[in-house]
């Protein structure tokens, strides 16, 4: 009954034309240019159950392992992985469509989780090493949706939470997450 679908691949990509910076053998100065290169390889896999009519599950998870391959004049960098790209990535997320009187109502919630990140691993010091840690994101939200009888309009509003737990964390940037937030939407689709 298509209950249960669920879709996995790999990857295998060499990138080229990465901004790299590279001394000109003629006038001995640096200039930057696109001619870095970086591979990336790994896996995802992404699947969605409907347990029961009312109950949908979706998950996802993902591993990259990037690699600088080459980077001009910054020979150390080779090895390095690509600044800010996180080794996993992963969510789950739930959908509930309430029935009864409560018909129009669905809710929402989802966690999602971001892997240990380099945000300064091209830099030539110390902090080449320091990380941004793994975190896990709670996310909420309450929808409702009616049509209007006779017309092929369907309308809802949107009520939702990110972040709802209002946790500190780093991006895999190495800057600082957004905190709680709180959204209202209204859409209108024909």
């Amino acid at each position: 009954d298509n209950r249960l679908q669920f879709t996995t691949g790999g990857f295998y990509i060499d990138r080229t034309g990465v901004k790299a910076t590279v001394k000109d053998p003629l006038t001995g100065l640096n200039e930057t240019v696109a001619a870095g290169s970086q591979n990336a390889k790994g896996f995802e896999i992404e699947g969605s159950w409907r347990a029961t009519d009312n109950l949908t599950v979706l998950a996802n998870y993902s591993y990259t392992n990037a690699r600088i391959t080459y980077n001009g004049n910054a020979v150390t960098d080779v090895g390095q992985p690509p600044a800010g790209v996180p080794i996993d990535q992963a969510y789950l997320a739930l959908a509930y469509r309430f029935t009864g009187a409560l018909k129009g109502l669905s809710w929402h919630p989802s966690v999602n989780y971001t892997g240990v990140a380099f945000p300064n691993s091209t830099q030539t010091d110390v902090t080449r090493n320091l990380n941004a840690p793994s975190n896990a994101i709670v996310n909420m939200g309450l929808t409702y949706a009616w049509r209007q009888e006779g017309r092929r309009l369907r309308q809802s509003i949107r009520l939702s939470a990110k972040n709802l737990l209002d946790r500190q964390y780093q991006t895999p940037g190495g800057n600082l997450g957004l905190g709680r937030g709180i959204y209202f939407a209204y859409s209108v689709n024909h």
